[in-house]
């Protein structure tokens, strides 16, 4: 019986290689893009830190109403030392 076969997903990962190949092409495409809209040369390492600070700016703004909601439920008591 053969992985590829069967359709598992092992399938996906039979050839890394094209897995690579698809990722490089998209950052690819998501460089040219970007130079086309501003005229400027971007790295895929610029590209993948943008996307992870505009994640992470979604997340702190999906939890502030979270956060504020439920601010009187937390009493957090001054820290002590034991000795």
């Amino acid at each position: 019986m053969d992985l590829e076969s069967e359709g598992s997903c092992m399938s996906l990962t039979a050839k890394p290689t094209l897995a690579e190949e698809e990722i490089d092409l998209t950052f690819s495409g998501l460089c040219d893009e970007l130079e086309r809209e501003t005229g400027e040369q971007y790295s895929r390492n610029q590209v993948i830190s943008y996307i992870v600070v505009m994640v992470n700016g979604i997340l702190v703004l999906i939890n502030l109403p979270v956060t504020y909601i439920y601010k009187d439920d937390f009493n957090i008591p001054p820290g002590t030392f034991d000795e």
